[in-house]
Parts: structure tokens; C-alpha cells; sequence
């Protein structure tokens, strides 16, 4: 058996790779509500499921992707480089599954509305483009 000190000389790195795992998707979501036509935090305060549904689906479709970049990433900057990638390929997303539903007017309008249909359904194609994605970076 492995002496644990062995181990523990690997925390400074798992630290600092979470830390930046962290602060990137931090920064897609932010990034995310801030170019997506809702509020989505203020809607989700108010009880929005369908928002919520939305958001999380796309949180998940990049982290996802983010863990596949992970496992073949030689450098930070290969982290960064891929996950900012990552975000231009959810915010397609987004607009794609807007774009099927009726644009991205209507779909605002369902949102508002609670359309739990919709956040499904857009957070769902958001999910599935970050597996998509995670495999194809995986290969």
C-alpha cells in the first residue's frame, strides 16, 4: 500500500484545477443569463420552474463538456480554451432550440408564462449538445 502522504502531494493540483473548474462555470453562467433574452436568476426567485429547468439543463450540458476537456486537457489553457468553446456551443444551443420552438421571442414568452414544456424541452437540447459535445473532444 501507497504511503497517504503520497496522496496528499496531489491536493495543490486538484485544488487548483477545481478552483479554475469553478470560476469557469461561474463564468458561463453568468455569461449564459446575461446574453439569453430572461432573468433568469430573478425568475427563479420568483419560482420559475421552467427557467430553472433551462439554466440547469445548460449548466449541465457545459460541465459535462468541461469534465470531457478535463480528462485530455495537457494544460490550463487547454481547459480555457475548450470550455470557452463550450459556452459558444450552448449559446447555439439555446438559440437553436428557440429558433424550433418559434424564436426566441416566443420562447421568452413561455418562460414568462412557466412553460415547463419549453425550459424541458430547451434545457434538455442543452444537455444533449454537451454529451454530444463531451464525446466528439472525447475521441
Amino acid at each position: 500500500m501507497n504511503n497517504p502522504l503520497v496522496y496528499l502531494a496531489s491536493v495543490p493540483s486538484y485544488l487548483g484545477w477545481f478552483a479554475i473548474c469553478i470560476v469557469l462555470l461561474i463564468a458561463f453562467g453568468v455569461i449564459y443569463c446575461l446574453i439569453t433574452p430572461k432573468s433568469e436568476l430573478k425568475m427563479i426567485r420568483e419560482g420559475n420552474l421552467s427557467v430553472s429547468i433551462s439554466l440547469v439543463g445548460s449548466l449541465i450540458g457545459f460541465t459535462v463538456m468541461m469534465a470531457a476537456v478535463m480528462m485530455n486537457a495537457s494544460s490550463r489553457g487547454d481547459l480555457i480554451m475548450w470550455t470557452l468553446f463550450g459556452l459558444l456551443i450552448q449559446l447555439a444551443a439555446y438559440f437553436s432550440a428557440s429558433i424550433l420552438l418559434g424564436g426566441v421571442k416566443v420562447v421568452h414568452d413561455r418562460f414568462r408564462q412557466d412553460n415547463v414544456a419549453t425550459g424541458v424541452f430547451v434545457g434538455g437540447v442543452s444537455v444533449c449538445v454537451g454529451l454530444i459535445s463531451a464525446a466528439v473532444l472525447a475521441s
